[in-house]
């Protein structure tokens, strides 16, 4: 049962350090595994934080729509 929380906690982190963090500039790379693994340790270590942020962006997003 704490693998899948822990599996779940990296999915919603990894959805919110894109919502937060990656969707508010352009990145050019040229080491794309590079570039995944840096968001995974976002993710990880910052997913505590990124994800009520990013369910406070897309509830703030969704009330603007009506």
């Amino acid at each position: 049962m704490e693998s899948i929380l822990v599996i779940v906690y990296i999915i919603l982190g990894y959805w919110a350090a894109n919502k937060v963090w990656y969707s508010k500039r352009v990145y050019l790379v040229s080491d794309g595994g590079k570039f995944f693994v840096q968001k995974m340790v976002v993710a990880i270590f910052l997913g505590w934080i990124l994800i009520p942020v990013a369910l406070v962006q897309l509830l703030l997003e969704n009330g603007k729509g009506k």
